[in-house]
């Protein structure tokens, strides 16, 4: 039996993707194997949302072709999307199929393959198998791909193509098969607030989200990145029910509108204050979050200074923060006052500062209270999640279960987390 080995990189909506692969070949008549030197196909499925992520995807595809020199090494994905052929011409890449092939890939990997026993068609709901070949607590619930923005560093449209949803029966049956084996469904995808406005029959994340809470059976529900704008009144509506999780990952990329504009982003720093002060008036201890580029061109040292200012202000709790990487074939590479090197990384670091005062000051104000966790094993500790995105040690767990009423007692001495007890009779 031939054995194959996926390397994910990037985002939630890659790792859903991966795990359908993973369940396709499986049930095909492959094997998954340990390590990619045991593979006799090695697949990346590759992220290209910057430089850096490039580097990772070619940098694991020639280190696989090193342990195993006699493994097909394909690369998939985004990255294979919008560079195929500079990847074809690499002598440690054998195959490159891009987003819109990763359906084929399959087919293709069998044609070599004796005795499978065929793959399954683009219509059986490989979704629902995620949940067969996961051993962890929650779940990526992919529901749309591609986007129609076009912000101007973006490489997305070309990977990914234009928004595409899911249909929503098909939404809410696999929901309620994974609600069966997960605690929690992350909605997942590369612009979900568009979700529904491409459908037959129009609808919207919020109603799709209302019909998904209905549920008997669900756990808790959270939804990955989402736009300011989208973030409707029937959302703010939803953001106090109980099976809910208490965390926003807004996407802002800038606190500065004009630095918005020249990003082609369709809103104003003052129309997304407004949209957290809104959240953080529903919940103060619902966690918001948001990705920050850092060295946009056109980025002053007092526009950069003002952006912090703003930031340290708000009402975010965290950042995910990223230099600025000209992608080819973007509006922004071709931006005047570009932004050196040196200067990226001084302001990440200035930002990180930022952001770990945020997150500490949101620690802080939640500790003492009670809140549901999903454990699983740490080096020598158990760790978890909240139901507001904070990441919980424990020393122990008396009872096993995978769910605890945990109460955060105190900060953890890495920075990121906080420590935890488990409330007895929970």
């Amino acid at each position: 039996m031939q054995a194959f080995y996926i390397k994910t990189l990037g985002c939630r909506l890659n790792q859903a993707e991966s795990a359908m692969m993973k369940e396709e070949l499986i049930l095909s008549g492959m094997r998954q194997a340990e390590h990619p030197g045991q593979a006799d196909f090695v697949l990346v499925n590759s992220c290209t949302v910057t430089a850096r992520a490039d580097s990772k995807t070619l940098a694991y595809a020639r280190r696989a072709r090193r342990e195993n020199p006699a493994a097909t090494i394909a690369i998939i994905g985004c990255m294979a999307q919008t560079a195929m052929e500079d990847l074809l011409a690499l002598p440690y890449v054998d195959m490159v199929f891009g987003n819109q092939e990763k359906n084929a890939l399959v087919t293709t990997l069998l044609r070599q393959v004796p005795h499978s026993v065929g793959v399954l068609s683009e219509h059986s709901a490989p979704l629902k198998l995620i949940a067969q070949a996961s051993g962890d607590e929650r779940v990526n619930l992919k529901i749309q791909d591609g986007c129609d923005n076009t912000c101007s560093y973006c490489l997305v449209t070309i990977a990914r193509g234009p928004s595409r949803s899911i249909k929503m029966e098909h939404v809410l049956e696999t929901a309620a098969e994974l609600a069966h084996t997960f605690d929690e469904i992350i909605l997942t995808g590369v612009h979900i607030g568009s979700y529904g406005k491409d459908l037959a029959e129009p609808s919207s994340l919020g109603r799709l989200m209302e019909r998904l809470l209905e549920i008997p059976h669900l756990g808790r529900l959270r939804l990955s990145s989402i736009e300011p704008a989208e973030i409707d009144e029937t959302i703010l509506g939803l953001l106090s029910h109980p099976k809910l999780c208490r965390h926003l990952h807004i996407s802002l990329q800038s606190a500065d509108d004009r630095i918005l504009a020249l990003m082609n982003r369709h809103y104003r720093w003052s129309e997304a204050l407004k949209v957290m002060e809104q959240v953080k008036s529903i919940d103060p201890f619902l966690k918001i979050g948001t990705d920050i580029i850092a060295g946009f061109p056109g980025e002053s040292p007092a526009t950069f200074e003002s952006i912090c200012q703003r930031i340290e202000s708000s009402p975010l709790d965290y950042l995910h923060i990223f230099p600025f990487s000209g992608r080819p074939g973007t509006q922004a590479v071709d931006l005047p006052d570009q932004c050196p090197d040196h200067e990226k990384h001084a302001r990440v670091q200035r930002l990180q500062a930022v952001a770990a005062h945020l997150q500490e000051r949101f620690h802080r104000s939640c500790l003492g209270q009670q809140r549901w966790v999903l454990l699983e094993k740490g080096a020598g500790y158990l760790k978890g999640e909240t139901d507001n995105y904070i990441s919980v040690r424990l020393r122990e767990n008396p009872t096993g279960r995978s769910k605890q009423l945990v109460r955060l007692s105190g900060l953890a001495d890495d920075g990121q987390s906080m420590e935890g007890e488990i409330v007895t009779g929970s």
